[in-house]
C-alpha cells in the first residue's frame, strides 16, 4: 500500500498511507492536534460503529477526503466501542512538537480484543485472556496470558484420536480429517469453558485449513490470525530465553517443542501490539494439570457455577450462582483468584487441609479476621496498577497509588504477624522488606497530588533536584514580576481594568478592552483584535514570557525524566509487588471463606481416602438464599463399596434435582478450601465432577436435545473413575418410553458393573429401574423425595426418604402447574384406562404394535447395550452407535 503514497499531494497524506500500509489489519487513529482522525475506508467503518459524523476535506487536486475524528480526551471511551466491534485499533502519536514541517509519528500501541488495557473497560474481578493456539498430530498447545496483570498459562491437550491411519498421514492431510477436527472439540471447547478468552489467535497454516477454522470461530468469540509466528523452534527459544532470562536447554518450557513454539508466539504479539519488551509476564503456570478436579463445560454450566441458566443479560446472567453467593472477597485480585480456584478445584489433600486449616483459624479469631478484611478493602487492583506503570501507560498519580499501597500491604503484613499458621507465614513473608524502600523512595519524590500527565510538570517535591529548585524559583520570580508588571501599567495607563494573561499559541499578552484603547501607550504593540478588546505586548513582557517559557519546559523535562526514572525502579521490583498481589489474592479468598462460612452457617467438611461420601443435613447454598421459607436439609451417602449408586425417585418438584446438584456443590466447595452448607460432610477426594441434567439442553451445532444428551453420557462412561461423581438427572427422557428405559436401565448398569465404577447419583421417573436394586443390592439404593397427600393434593415434603416411590403425580403437578381442568380431568380418564389395560388405540393394528413394542423393545436394546464396551469406543464411535439404535428404533415404529 505504500506505493499508492504518491496519489496523495500533501505530505501529511502520504504519511498517513505509510503508516496505514504497516497495519493494514487495523483502523488507524491517527493524531492531529486535539483529535484522533481515521481516514479513507477506515473513516467510513469506524464513523459507523462509533455513531459519529463521517465529514470529509478537499485537498487540492486530491479531491474529497472522507474522514472522521474523536477527541483525543475521550480516546478509552472510543476505543472500547471499537474493540467491542471487533477490530484492531492503531494508536499513531505526533512525537514531535508542531513547528516547521511535517509532525513526526508512529504508531505507539495496538489495541486488540485480548490486549485492553484501560481500567474502566475492564471487568473488575475478571480476567481478560488472549489465548494462541498450536495445532499437532496429537495435541494442541495453549498458551494464554492476561496482559493487565502479567499471567502468563500453558497447557498441552492430547487429542482422542483412533491410531489406524494417523502415523500414515502427513500433518497436513491429518489436520484436514474429519476424525482430526472431531477430536479438536472437546479440548478446545475446555479452553473455552475455562478462559473465555477475549482474543484467539491461529498459525497461519492451522488458520489456513478451513475445518478448523470453522471449529475454532464456533467454539471461541473472536479468532484471528498472527502472520509473524515464530518460523523456528530456535527462534522460539530465543524469544524465551530473552523473556524469562532462561539459560538451560532443559528449562520445562523448552522441553516440548509445540509449548515453546505457542508460548513464543504469544509473547512476541503482545510485544509486537505494545511496542516494547514486557518484563511483567511471568513464567508460564500449568493451565491443566493433574492436581485439579476436573468439571468439562456441561458440568460448569448445569451447575450454575458462574451463570444462571434462569437469567438472561450479561450482569443478570451472573446473578443465582455459586459464585456470587461465596465471593465475599474485597479486592480484585481476591475476585479473580476465587474464578480459578472455582473452575479448577484442588485435587492435593495437603493444599486443601491448609486452606481449610486458615479458614477455620480466622472464625476462631474473628477480631483479626475483621482487621485483615478491613485492610483488604482499602487495596486497589495492584496487578493492573502494576502493569500500566510498567507499559508506561501510568500516571504520576498510579505511582502515587503504589507508594499508598504499599503502606497498605505492610499493615497487613504486621496483622498477620498476629496468627501463627504455615500458610499465614508464608503470605506474610511474601510481603517483602524492599517494598518499603521502593515506597520510601516513591512517597519522598512524589507531591501528594502529582499532574495526571508526567510531560506537564507538577509532579516532583522540592529538594529532590538542585537544578529543578533553581528553575522553579525562576519561574515563581518572573511570574511575581509580571504580576508587579501588571500593577505599574494600571498605574502608568489608567487601565484599571488592565490584564495580563497567557495561552499557548500568543503567549503572554496584555488585554485592553475596546473602551480604553485610547489609553494604550506607543510602547504596547498590538498583537491580536477581538471583538470586544485588543491584546498587546511589551518588549519587557516578551523578554520575561522567554524567561518562564525556557525554564518551565526545562523543568518539565526534568520533571519527566525523574518520573520515567520512578517507573524504571518500580521494574526492578515487578516480582516482589507480584507476589505480594498473590498474596494479597490468596488471603483475600481465604478471608472471604470464612466470612461467607460464618454468615451462612457452613461446616467444616472432613476430607477422606476411603472413597465415602457421606452429608449430614446438607443444603444447597444457592437455593437456600432465594427461598422466602426455610431449606429443608437433607442427609445421603455413598461410598464405592455398599451404596455406589442412589436412585432416586419422586414426582417433579418435589427437590430431585435440588438434592443432586447440592451434593455436587458441596463437593466441590471442600476442594476449594471452604466451609459447607450441611451439619457435618465427610467427602473423599475427587477427581472429576460430572452433571447430566436437561436444565441447559440446548440444540446445538445440529444436535437434537437427545443427541447432546447421549453425547455427555458417552463421555462419563468412558471417563468416570472411582473417583469421580457422577450426577445423572432424567436420562432417556428425549425420546420414546420404551427406549428411555432401556437406556437408563443398561446406563445405570454400567455405571456399576464398570471396574472402579463412580459414585452415582441418578435420578429417573421411570419407576421400573427401582427394581436395579434387586438385581445389585450391594451397589444399588431406592431412594425417593418425600410427598404427603392432603385432600388428593400432593404437598412436597422435600426430604429425601428410604426406598423408591410408589407415585408419580404428573397429573397432580400439571394442575398445580395451571393446566386446564378439562386437559387435566381428560388426562386422569386416560391414565385409569391404561393402568387396567381398557384403553385400545384407534388403528386397528395399534394394540399389535403395542404388544410387539412391549415385548421386543427392550430386548434387542440390552442386549446391544450388554455387548457394548464404554471404556474402548470414541465418542464418535458411540454417536454412530446412539444414532444406529435410534434409526431402528423409529423403523420399528
Amino acid at each position: 500500500m505504500s506505493d499508492l503514497a504518491p496519489e496523495f499531494s500533501t505530505p501529511m497524506m502520504q504519511q498517513y498511507l505509510k503508516i496505514k500500509a504497516q497495519y493494514p489489519d487495523c483502523l488507524l487513529l491517527y493524531r492531529l492536534g486535539d483529535f484522533y482522525e481515521m481516514f479513507l475506508d477506515d473513516a467510513k467503518e469506524g464513523a459507523e460503529i462509533l455513531d459519529i459524523t463521517l465529514t470529509s476535506r478537499t485537498r487540492g487536486k486530491d479531491g474529497k477526503i472522507p474522514m472522521a475524528g474523536i477527541p483525543f480526551h475521550a480516546l478509552d471511551n472510543y476505543l472500547h466501542k471499537l474493540v467491542q466491534a471487533g477490530k484492531k485499533v492503531a494508536i499513531c502519536e505526533q512525537m514531535t512538537l508542531p513547528g516547521k514541517g511535517l509532525v513526526e509519528r508512529e504508531v505507539i500501541r495496538v489495541v486488540t480484543p485480548g490486549t485492553v488495557l484501560d481500567e474502566k473497560n475492564l471487568v473488575r474481578k475478571e480476567h481478560l485472556y488472549i489465548l494462541f493456539l498450536a495445532f499437532d498430530r496429537d495435541k494442541i498447545a495453549a498458551a494464554a496470558a492476561d496482559l493487565g496483570t502479567g499471567e502468563v498459562l500453558l497447557s498441552e491437550l492430547p487429542l482422542k484420536l483412533p491410531k489406524a491411519g494417523r502415523t500414515s498421514l502427513k500433518k497436513e492431510q491429518l489436520l484436514r480429517q474429519d476424525a482430526y477436527i472431531s477430536a479438536c472439540k472437546e479440548p478446545l471447547e475446555q479452553l473455552a469453558a475455562l478462559l473465555h478468552p477475549a482474543e484467539v489467535v491461529l498459525k497461519p497454516q492451522a488458520s489456513g485449513i478451513k475445518s478448523i477454522a470453522v471449529l475454532c470461530n464456533q467454539v471461541f468469540s473472536y479468532v484471528t490470525t498472527n502472520p509473524e509466528w515464530p518460523t523456528t523452534l530456535k527462534t522460539s527459544q530465543d524469544i524465551l530465553r530473552q523473556q524469562y532470562g532462561l539459560t538451560s536447554l532443559t528449562h520445562p518450557l523448552l522441553h516440548t517443542d509445540l509449548s515453546t513454539e505457542a508460548t513464543a508466539a504469544l509473547i512476541q504479539y503482545l510485544e509486537s501490539t505494545q511496542k516494547m519488551l514486557l518484563p511483567h509476564l511471568q513464567l508460564p503456570k500449568i493451565l491443566i494439570a493433574p492436581q485439579h478436579l476436573e468439571m468439562d463445560p456441561a458440568t460448569v454450566a448445569n451447575l450454575e457455577l458462574f451463570q444462571s441458566l434462569r437469567t438472561t443479560g450479561e450482569k443478570t446472567h451472573q446473578r443465582n450462582t455459586l459464585l456470587q453467593v461465596i465471593d465475599r472477597t474485597k479486592t480484585a485480585m481476591g475476585g479473580r483468584l476465587l474464578r480459578n480456584w472455582l473452575r479448577q478445584p484442588l485435587r492435593t489433600p495437603e493444599e486443601i487441609t491448609e486452606r481449610l486449616d486458615t479458614v477455620e483459624y480466622l472464625i476462631r479469631h474473628p477480631q483479626l479476621h475483621t482487621q485483615i478484611q478491613e485492610v483488604l478493602s482499602q487495596l486497589i487492583d495492584l496487578e493492573r496498577l502494576l502493569s500500566r506503570i510498567v507499559l508506561h501507560l501510568g500516571s504520576p498519580k498510579d505511582l502515587r497509588s503504589l507508594s499508598e499501597m504499599i503502606t497498605l500491604l505492610w499493615q497487613l503484613r504486621q496483622k498477620l504477624e498476629q496468627a501463627k499458621t504455615p500458610l499465614f507465614d508464608r503470605y506474610r513473608s511474601a510481603i517483602g522488606e524492599p517494598l518499603l524502600n521502593l515506597r520510601e523512595t516513591l512517597h519522598q519524590t512524589l507531591l501528594d497530588d502529582p499532574a495526571f500527565d508526567p510531560r506537564q510538570g507538577n509532579v516532583v517535591k522540592d529538594g529532590i533536584h538542585p537544578r529543578l529548585d533553581e528553575l522553579r524559583d525562576r519561574v515563581k520570580n518572573s511570574q511575581t514580576w509580571i504580576s508587579q508588571l501588571e500593577l505599574s501599567e494600571k498605574e502608568k495607563t489608567g487601565i484599571t481594568s488592565l490584564k495580563i494573561r497567557f495561552n499557548q499559541v500568543f503567549g503572554f499578552y496584555i488585554e485592553v478592552s475596546r473602551s480604553n484603547l485610547a489609553a494604550v501607550p506607543d510602547y504596547f504593540f498590538r498583537k491580536q483584535t477581538l471583538v470586544n478588546a485588543e491584546r498587546f505586548i511589551t518588549p519587557e513582557l516578551k523578554e520575561h514570557e522567554e524567561i518562564i517559557l525556557h525554564a518551565k519546559a526545562e523543568t518539565d523535562q526534568i520533571e519527566y525524566e525523574i518520573f520515567t526514572s520512578l517507573v524504571e525502579r518500580v521494574k526492578e521490583h515487578i516480582a516482589l509487588v507480584q507476589a505480594a498481589a498473590e498474596a494479597v489474592a490468596v488471603l483475600d479468598c481465604l478471608a472471604g471463606f470464612a466470612e461467607a462460612a460464618v454468615h451462612y452457617h457452613y461446616a467444616r467438611p472432613q476430607l477422606t481416602d476411603t472413597g465415602e461420601l457421606r452429608i449430614v443435613d446438607g443444603r444447597h447454598p444457592v437455593v437456600e438464599v432465594l427461598l422466602d421459607r426455610q431449606f429443608v436439609p437433607n442427609t445421603l451417602h455413598l461410598d464405592t463399596t455398599t451404596q455406589q449408586l442412589l436412585l432416586l425417585t419422586g414426582p417433579n418438584m418435589a427437590g430431585k434435582s435440588v438434592l443432586m446438584r447440592q451434593v455436587a456443590l458441596i463437593v466441590i466447595m471442600t476442594h476449594i478450601g471452604s466451609f459447607v452448607p450441611a451439619k457435618q460432610a465427610t467427602i473423599s477426594l475427587t477427581d472429576r465432577v460430572f452433571v447430566r441434567s436437561g436444565a441447559a439442553d440446548m440444540i446445538t451445532a445440529g444436535l437434537s436435545t437427545f443427541m447432546v444428551e447421549m453425547v455427555e453420557t458417552a463421555q462419563i462412561l468412558q471417563s468416570a473413575t472411582e473417583q469421580s461423581l457422577v450426577v445423572m438427572d432424567e436420562i432417556g427422557r428425549g425420546t420414546s418410553t420404551y427406549d428411555g428405559i432401556s437406556i437408563a436401565w443398561a446406563v445405570a448398569e454400567a455405571l456399576i458393573q464398570k471396574p472402579n465404577g463412580p459414585k452415582t447419583l441418578f435420578a429417573t421417573h421411570y419407576h421400573e429401574l427401582q427394581a436395579l436394586s434387586e438385581s445389585y443390592p450391594k451397589k444399588i439404593h431406592n431412594a425417593h423425595m418425600a410427598v404427603a397427600e392432603e385432600h388428593n393434593t400432593p404437598i412436597f415434603l422435600y426430604t429425601l426418604k428410604e426406598g423408591g416411590a410408589s407415585h408419580s403425580y404428573g397429573l397432580a403437578v400439571a394442575q398445580l402447574a395451571g393446566i386446564p381442568a378439562t386437559v387435566t380431568t381428560r388426562a386422569n380418564q386416560l391414565l385409569r384406562q391404561l393402568e387396567t389395560g381398557q384403553h385400545h388405540l384407534s388403528k386397528a393394528h395399534s394394540s399389535n404394535t403395542s404388544s410387539h413394542r412391549s415385548s421386543t423393545a427392550l430386548s434387542w436394546l440390552v442386549s446391544e447395550l450388554q455387548a457394548v464396551s464404554p471404556d474402548t469406543l470414541t465418542p464418535l464411535e458411540a454417536l454412530t452407535l446412539i444414532s444406529e439404535w435410534k434409526k431402528r428404533s423409529e423403523a420399528e415404529s
